[in-house]
């Protein structure tokens, strides 16, 4: 004997409308020429998209398409007309799962005595005018008074935790990624949902098409509806940061990367906290090296921990070669000038100095010149140069460009 075990694997869906009802001619009523005639084109010009059993197709058995159904309706219309034990068994799955119900029947039909408190909108087995219009507008009025009142259903029961299951993506926007799974079912998959250390901003430089995931089924926290994830929530550190490091906690870390930005010091398992490169005046700091640091920003939504030096490092000035001074400098950088007019310089290394010399293409003789517009300027090349400018704050530095004179012989 098959029995089927109810639990809820579905989250519903906005504007799907279940029609459990009645098929064929039943008590000499053409219940099918009803629902294609009249309650398809009614619930579509509202905007809603009408399901019926007979409708619905996939790898499974009917019962179970119709289960999955119920349970992606919003609401769910019940025909208590021709006494339909089907439609009373899909009654007490919509009920089970506290599905937002529209109760309607043909005039004349004995409704079930269990249902004496629920409104009933009845429509005419003549199907004339008047009464078909009388029947849509009531019909219409009680879709939108429910669909006003909160729901209250049964949660996912299967999604407590994590539900594993392969999944593959059909398709990726900078958003989201719509996942196909091995069971035939879609999910959601958002840049929030693939690594705690960060958010992506733009699925599309992480994901491929056809890009096979081991993931699963968890619940929105915010939404309370299923989606998919490759994060099981078991694992989200973020929780323990939040309340083991509240906003001033001190303690020495160690910098695990550095970039254009600042400083990543390690917190706990894989998370990191950035101190920003303004804190770092002499220089970012080593990979490896300890810092004492605080807690000066959490942000559980975009997985960032902003962190402040305890003890700010005084700026050690860096030397700065005379005005005047000559030297044979080593081409670093070539920047040619741009359609836009940008560029048009070279940053040479100068023996002694940290600070790279800045040539602008006007400072150069007329040979360096011809070079620099032809592309034929190279790193790695020596150019004789002269400082002519030392703006020491800033600790930056302009050149002009020579003639070979450093390497002539000096006159006794």
């Amino acid at each position: 004997m098959y029995s089927y075990f109810f639990e809820r694997t579905h989250a519903p869906e906005e504007g799907v409308i279940f029609v459990e009802m009645p098929f064929g001619v039943k008590d000499g009523y053409d219940f099918d020429r009803f629902y294609n005639g009249i309650l398809v084109p009614l619930l579509r010009r509202i905007h809603l998209k009408p399901e019926r059993s007979d409708g619905i197709y996939g790898p499974v058995g009917i019962l179970e398409l119709i289960i999955r159904s119920i349970q992606r309706a919003e609401i769910v219309i019940v025909d208590l007309s021709a006494a339909s034990v089907n439609v009373g068994y899909e009654l007490c799955a919509a009920q089970f799962y506290g599905k937002r119900c529209v109760f309607i029947a043909m005039e004349g039909s004995k409704i079930p005595t269990d249902l004496p408190n629920n409104r009933v909108l009845w429509y005419s087995p003549t199907n004339d005018v008047f009464a078909v219009h009388t029947f849509e507008e009531q019909l219409t009025a009680q879709i939108e008074a429910l669909r006003k009142e909160p729901a209250e259903e049964m949660g996912p029961v299967r999604y407590v935790g994590m539900t594993r299951v392969p999944g593959t993506v059909k398709d990726v926007k900078p958003e989201y990624a719509t996942v196909m799974t091995s069971d035939g079912d879609l999910g959601f998959l958002t840049g929030a949902d693939i690594d705690y250390t960060r958010v992506y901003d733009d699925l599309t430089k992480r994901l491929k098409i056809g890009e096979h995931l081991n993931g699963g089924f968890v619940i929105d926290p915010v939404t309370q509806r299923p989606k998919y994830s490759l994060l099981n929530a078991e694992d989200n550190p973020w929780p323990r940061i939040a309340s083991a490091y509240p906003l001033g906690t001190a303690f020495r870390g160690t910098v695990v990367s550095t970039s254009a930005v600042g400083a990543f010091v390690r917190i706990v398992g894989r998370v990191n906290g950035l101190v920003l490169k303004r804190s770092f005046p002499s220089g970012l700091p080593a990979v490896g090296e300890e810092l004492d640091v605080e807690i000066s920003r959490v942000d559980l939504t975009s997985r960032r921990v902003g962190l402040e030096l305890q003890h700010p490092r005084v700026p050690v000035p860096l030397a700065l070669p005379q005005v005047g001074e000559h030297f044979e400098a080593v081409v670093d950088r070539v920047v040619p000038v741009t359609a836009e007019g940008r560029g048009g310089y070279a940053l040479l290394e100068l023996e002694g100095y940290k600070r790279r010399g800045l040539l602008l293409a006007k400072n150069m003789t007329p040979e360096l010149r011809e070079d620099f517009d032809k592309g034929l300027l190279q790193p790695e090349e020596i150019i004789t140069v002269e400082v002519i400018s030392v703006d020491r704050e800033a600790g930056k530095m302009l050149l002009r460009d020579l003639e070979d004179q450093l390497s002539e012989p000096r006159p006794e």
